[in-house]
C-alpha cells in the first residue's frame, strides 16, 4: 500500500516458517537432539484491515502444527545444550532448501535466545539481529531472535527489488503499534458485566440447595448401607457360632478305654 499498489481484503503472501518438531526415536534418521525442523507454509493476510483479525488468522494457521502433538515450545528449544539462536536460524535456512508443497514468497525464521545478559569479557551483548541469507528465487528473508526480554528482527532483501526495505521496517513497527492500540481499545470498550437479577440469584441458590440435598441423601444412603452390611456380618457370625455350639451339644460322648488286669 505504501507503494501505491492496490491490495484487496483477500490479498495475502505465503511465508515458509520452519518449526521445530519432535523426532521419532526409532527413525534411522533420528538425531541425538530428539527434535528436527520441518517446513510450514503460512498464509499472511496482508489485505485484512483489522490488526486483531490478522493475528487470529495467523494463530489459526499455526494451530494445526500445535494439534499434531509434535510441536516443541521455545523454552524447551532454548534449554537444549549447545543450541544457540544462530544454530536454529541455520537449520531454518536449510529447511527452506527442501522441496515444499507449493511456492512461497519469503522465509521467516524465529529462534529463542538467552533471556539473561551475555558477556564477551566485561562487555555485555546489547542486541542480536539475525541476518538470514536469501534462498534461490526469493527476494526477502526475515529473522527474529529473542534476547534478554526483547525481540530483535533482521531484514535481508535483494537490493535491486527492495530499494525501500526501510519502509517495510517502519510498516512492521506501525503494525505492532496498531495491534497494541486495537487491544487497548477493545478492553476499554468492553461492555460492563450486568448485575444478576433477584430471580437469577434465586435460581442459582435453588440449584445449590438442590445439589446439597442430593449430596446429603447420597451420603446418608451410603452410611445406611454400610451399617446394614456391618449388622448382617455380625448376625452371620452369631448364627454360625450358635450352630457350632448346638452341634457340639448334640454330638455323642466317646467311651474312655478301660483298664486291663492280668
Amino acid at each position: 500500500m505504501t507503494r501505491g499498489e492496490t491490495i484487496g481484503p483477500a490479498s495475502s503472501v505465503t511465508a515458509l516458517v520452519p518449526m521445530s518438531a519432535l523426532e521419532d526415536p526409532d527413525s534411522p534418521e533420528a538425531s541425538s537432539l530428539g527434535s528436527r525442523v520441518v517446513p510450514h507454509l503460512m498464509r499472511l493476510p496482508v489485505g485484512e484491515a483489522n490488526a486483531s483479525i490478522r493475528l487470529h488468522q495467523i494463530g489459526y494457521g499455526t494451530q494445526a502444527h500445535k494439534d499434531s502433538g509434535q510441536a516443541i515450545g521455545a523454552r524447551t528449544i532454548s534449554d537444549i545444550a549447545g543450541f544457540a539462536p544462530v544454530t536454529l536460524h541455520d537449520l531454518g535456512v536449510r529447511t527452506a532448501g527442501e522441496p515444499t508443497r507449493r511456492p512461497y514468497d519469503l522465509l521467516i525464521t524465529n529462534a529463542p535466545g538467552p533471556q539473561a545478559p551475555v558477556y564477551l569479557g566485561s562487555a555485555p551483548l546489547v542486541a542480536s539481529y539475525p541476518i538470514i541469507p536469501l534462498s534461490s528465487g526469493h527476494l526477502l528473508a526475515i529473522g527474529a531472535t529473542s534476547y534478554n526480554g526483547r525481540i530483535f528482527i533482521g531484514l535481508n532483501a535483494d537490493r535491486d527489488a527492495f530499494r525501500d526495505l526501510d519502509v517495510l521496517a517502519q510498516c512492521m513497527t506501525d503494525a505492532l503499534e496498531e495491534l497494541l492500540d486495537t487491544t487497548v481499545r477493545a478492553r476499554a470498550h468492553r461492555p460492563p458485566t450486568r448485575a444478576a437479577t433477584a430471580e437469577a440469584k434465586a435460581r442459582v441458590q435453588a440449584r445449590k440447595e438442590s445439589a446439597a440435598k442430593k449430596s446429603a441423601a447420597k451420603k446418608a444412603a451410603a452410611k445406611k448401607a454400610a451399617a446394614k452390611k456391618a449388622t448382617a456380618t455380625k448376625t452371620t457370625k452369631k448364627t454360625a457360632a450358635t450352630k457350632a455350639a448346638a452341634k457340639k451339644r448334640t454330638a455323642p460322648d466317646t467311651d474312655e478305654p478301660g483298664e486291663t488286669t492280668s
